[in-house]
């Protein structure tokens, strides 16, 4: 909807579907009836084979679909496990997760799924 609002268009029009589905099956249902939906690279690979749609647009910053881990501020949530989460965020944005997570779906789908954009935190940040 915000892509829809940057460009200055309500969608609510009779050519604008809802699938209402997971991204596969949208993927699916986009197919069948000949028409544009957005998504996510991993899925689109994934379902490739059955499907009859092309990638029209990539690129674009608009179009970035990123994850993030955030580590919760242990003096305001003291119940969490603050030192497995720094752990596990400190291996996601190392060398090796971060060539990973590059090289996967490579070798099955002739690209990768995802793109890593992570720097190492620095050890003295606090999480807010």
């Amino acid at each position: 909807m915000h892509l829809w609002a940057t460009v200055g268009i309500e969608p609510k029009a009779a050519w604008y579907l809802v699938a209402g589905t997971g991204m596969g099956q949208t993927l699916r249902m986009a197919s069948e009836k000949r028409a544009y939906t957005l998504a996510d690279r991993g899925t689109f690979l994934a379902q490739r084979p059955g499907l009859d749609v092309v990638v029209v647009c990539e690129g674009d910053k608009l179009l970035r679909n990123d994850y993030t881990v955030i580590r919760v501020n242990p003096a305001k949530h003291p119940h969490v496990r603050h030192d497995a989460a720094r752990r596990f965020a400190d291996f996601l944005t190392s060398e090796e997760a971060r060539s990973a997570i590059g090289r996967f779906g490579v070798e099955r789908f002739g690209q990768p799924l995802f793109f890593p954009d992570s720097k190492p935190e620095p050890t003295a940040r606090q999480p807010a």
